[in-house]
């Protein structure tokens, strides 16, 4: 498993909304560690626009399942 995947894959492959997509758009190229370092959950929840609650528990919910894997 690649320890670095980009964002746009994980949303491909873990079959993300519409939303979570729209939301994430501008990082799809940008790796996980690079967001998770540069734009914490604070962060987001600040400054992305569209993301809030639902979103962050559906992104939480990719992230999770990328790990029991």
């Amino acid at each position: 498993m690649n320890p670095n995947p980009r964002i746009g894959v994980l949303l491909h492959w873990y079959d993300a909304s519409m939303q979570l997509k729209t939301v994430m758009w501008r990082f799809r190229l940008r790796g996980l560690r690079w967001l998770q370092r540069n734009w914490p959950e604070e962060r987001m929840r600040r400054e992305l626009r569209g993301y809030d609650a639902a979103t962050s528990k559906e992104w939480s919910r990719i992230l999770k399942a990328r790990n029991n894997r």
